[in-house]
């Protein structure tokens, strides 16, 4: 009954994070079906009752959260309106589109690991072609769609068969193992001879995620292969099964080159990968792993992060960005060892522009009076005393080699920490 709470109040903790964490509730109450089997007792109902209280609790808070302040279970009005206009365009042609670009970009066509390697360059261009040229045939041949007006999102890089051996937290996926995974899976759940109860389970568990997905989700060239990492998971057990049914030499070799490549692909992504491997981790300071995410603008939080002192109290103020590039660039002003204060300033329409429906229970002067900032960073195309009006009187400019106009982000410095007047 413990281990049940404990699991319910972490699927309440993933729901309430993410929502894309709903996905997995099938794949999870399969999974406890196969666990419990035919073993109900009063001790594994109270454990399941609690671990759903625990789950709802945890889980809902945010939700509840966001229809108390947005009147939208999702937050943003901005987030509804595009889950609610996807939803409404969402048909057969689309889904079977999202299906068949997710596995092939994610799964069938990803080469990372040792093969993005420049030394095995001959080797992998030729076998990414193949794999581009076949996969090209096999969406003619089912009439599958690559791209679909008023469906994909506008501006972003079409889906295209050929792909470059990459190993990148974007373009990276579940690979060759992964698409393994999910032919076997496919076959656990079609297959018309006799499977076992559990096997067939867990191939809808591990298929209806990718499902899921497909259905509610629109398609995106960047981070998809996140969305197929928990059915991997969860069809993993299927290949073993697969492999290991009969210790034969031939299916003995197959586990012996699943095991070794796995391995390999892991060590080469975690010692070469272009995002954080181990090399640049192990010689790197807290600071320079944070500034890793801001990119251009790593000498300019190089700067800040001289000029203001380690305690400091600073109020941030940002241009409004755009729907769903929450960078929070902000994040290295904390400091290396997240001493510094950062209190967050809002532009006048900022309530008005997010749909917030009740107005926010911390103003900007409330904020101000509250903390006391000594410094206040202003990230704006417009002139900082046009973003916040009152730096004109109460504090002066702080001159930045990579401030404007190298940038948009200026520093000013309050000099006599007046009591803001709420």
């Amino acid at each position: 009954p413990t281990g049940l709470v404990l699991a319910g109040a972490a699927a309440g903790l993933a729901l309430g994070t993410k929502a894309t964490a709903a996905f997995a509730l099938p794949a999870l109450a399969i999974a406890g079906l196969l666990l419990v089997g035919r073993r109900i007792e009063p001790p594994l109902i109270a454990g399941a009752l609690l671990g759903g209280v625990a789950a709802i609790l945890l889980g809902g808070y945010a939700y509840v959260q966001n229809w108390y302040l947005y009147g939208s279970l999702s937050g943003s009005s901005a987030v509804s309106r595009e889950i609610g206009t996807l939803l409404d365009r969402i048909h057969w042609e689309g889904f079977v589109a999202n299906v068949a670009r997710l596995v092939y970009t994610f799964a069938f066509a990803d080469l990372s690991g040792p093969l993005a390697d420049p030394l095995l360059r001959p080797l992998a261009v030729p076998l990414a072609q193949g794999l581009a040229a076949g996969g090209a045939w096999l969406f003619g041949a089912l009439d599958i769609p690559t791209e679909l007006e008023g469906f994909d999102i506008e501006l972003w890089p079409e889906f295209t068969f050929a792909l470059d051996p990459r190993v990148h937290d974007y373009s990276s996926g579940v690979g060759l193992v992964g698409g393994a995974i999910l032919i076997v899976a496919t076959a656990m759940l079609v297959w018309p001879r006799r499977v076992s109860c559990t096997r067939r389970l867990l191939a809808l568990a591990t298929l209806s995620y990718v499902a899921a997905l497909s259905a509610t989700l629109s398609w995106s060239p960047f981070g998809g292969g996140r969305y197929l990492l928990t059915a991997g998971a969860l069809g993993a057990p299927l290949l073993g099964a697969v492999v290991g049914d009969r210790r034969t030499g031939a299916r003995t070799a197959l586990a012996l080159v699943l095991v070794v490549w796995s391995g390999a692909t892991g060590l080469y992504v975690a010692c070469f990968g272009e995002h954080k491997p181990l090399p640049l981790v192990l010689k790197s300071s807290r600071q320079d792993l944070m500034l890793l995410k801001v990119g251009a603008l790593a000498p300019l939080f190089r700067e800040l992060d001289q000029r203001l002192e380690p305690d400091a109290v600073v109020g941030v103020y940002g241009y409004p960005r755009a729907h769903g590039l929450s960078n929070h660039v902000e994040y290295p002003l904390f400091g290396e060892r997240f001493t510094r204060t950062l209190v967050p300033l809002v532009d006048a329409g900022y309530a008005e522009r997010v749909g917030l429906r009740r107005p926010l229970a911390w103003t900007n002067d409330r904020l101000l009076a509250a903390y006391r900032p000594r410094y206040v960073l202003v990230q704006s195309p417009r002139p900082a005393i046009e973003a916040i009006p009152f730096l004109a009187d109460r504090c002066v400019a702080v001159q930045l080699e990579y401030g404007k106009p190298r940038t948009l982000w200026e520093l000013w410095r309050c000099l006599d920490l007046p009591d803001y007047s709420p």
